[in-house]
């Protein structure tokens, strides 16, 4: 087992058992470096060798704090350490990468068609449909999830997309809309006074959290 002492200029690495000093670290550009390690690249190496006997790739990933697995393989090759490269996945390095936690199923169920449709608009399109438009907005139905989507030529589009799609899905299911959520998407917005006039209810999703719109 090794120790290793920081100071403001100079570290060391002492071995525990006989505090026989093994390396000594200068401070050049704010890092640490070792000039002297070559000399002692066989002494680390056997010692590494002897506590990595039994050791599995996951045991070497997680003693190198996680590191990424080419990096590891250079290390390991580099002391003469050979382990099976059969990196299983790693719950430690998936929890540290996400930048939020997963959203919980949600509990609510619908009954019928329309009582709940998810908009979302996406655009601009880097390249041109044929019919000269670069948005499309979806509208997903949340009791069957059938979708309907349709291009667009600017954003605002939207709204007037929206009250085409009412009358015929309504005159085809029999059903009316009863609920809409978007996001605070403004051009969605610009329908709101129609939404009123037809009793239909308008949900907004929470800021940042696409996941809850379909």
């Amino acid at each position: 087992m090794f120790s290793l002492f920081l100071y403001p200029n100079t570290c060391y690495v002492v071995q525990q058992d006989t505090k026989q000093v093994l390396l000594q670290g200068i401070l050049k550009d704010d890092l640490y470096i070792f000039p002297n390690l070559k000399s002692c690249s066989n002494y680390f190496a056997n010692s590494l060798s002897f506590i990595g006997d039994n050791a599995t790739i996951n045991l070497w990933h997680q003693r190198f704090g996680h590191c990424h697995f080419k990096s590891l393989k250079h290390i390991l090759s580099s002391c003469n350490i050979f382990v099976k490269p059969e990196l299983s996945f790693c719950v430690a390095c998936a929890c540290a990468k996400c930048p939020q936690f997963p959203y919980p199923t949600t509990s609510t169920t619908y009954t019928a068609p329309l009582q709940l449709i998810y908009i979302d608009a996406w655009g601009p399109a880097p390249v041109l449909a044929s019919n000269g438009t670069r948005y499309f907005v979806s509208f997903l139905d949340a009791y069957t999830r059938f979708t309907w989507i349709y291009a667009l030529h600017t954003k605002f589009e939207v709204s007037n997309a929206f009250k085409k799609i009412k009358f015929l899905v309504e005159n085809q299911t029999g059903h009316k809309i009863c609920n809409l959520q978007t996001d605070n998407a403004r051009e969605v917005l610009a329908s709101t006074p129609f939404l009123h006039q037809h009793d239909i209810h308008h949900r907004l999703t929470c800021p940042y959290t696409h996941q809850q719109n379909g």
